[in-house]
């Protein structure tokens, strides 16, 4: 008599740790691996940083944009056309800094390429991944706990 093939199963508690590690991988190690591939693959151009509200303004392919995105630690990229032309000239004209664009998509960018160094704005990212990963800890741990057999009673033998 052959044996039949084992069938690969995926448990519940599998899929909800890949998951979570898909999604805690997400969230801690992204904009490090995005920081390393702007640094090749992304076009460093001047732009006009404000001082006090943390944006930036810079031209591409002859349009003006401005953006509050410092680094990659950022989920939402915040860039905008800049409707008149006269007001992305003239911020222009005074550059004081280079952003980083990716050259396929100019509404994407970002300031600063030290998402590995500088974690000031990773505090968000930190808190989702840790909600997410005690939250499947929490799931893990409750199903154990109610697929465990009942504790023998006293005088008896578990067998």
């Amino acid at each position: 008599m052959a044996k039949s093939p084992r069938r690969f199963r995926l448990s519940f508690n599998s899929v909800l740790w890949l998951l979570a590690g898909a999604i805690a991988f997400w969230l801690l190690c992204w904009p490090m691996v995005m920081n390393v591939w702007a640094g090749y693959r992304w076009k460093q151009i001047p732009c006009h940083v404000f001082a006090g509200d943390r944006k930036f303004s810079y031209e591409m392919d002859d349009k003006f944009y401005s953006s509050a995105r410092r680094d990659f630690w950022v989920i939402k990229d915040a860039t905008e056309e800049l409707k008149e032309q006269g007001v992305g000239q003239t911020l222009l004209s005074d550059q004081n800094g280079s952003c980083w664009v990716s050259p396929h998509d100019p509404f994407s960018s970002v300031l600063y390429l030290d998402a590995g160094t500088n974690w000031t704005n990773a505090s968000g990212r930190i808190a989702g991944a840790g909600v997410l990963l005690g939250g499947a800890l929490l799931i893990t741990f409750a199903g154990r706990r109610k697929s465990a057999p009942p504790p023998a009673s006293p005088g008896t033998l578990n067998r």
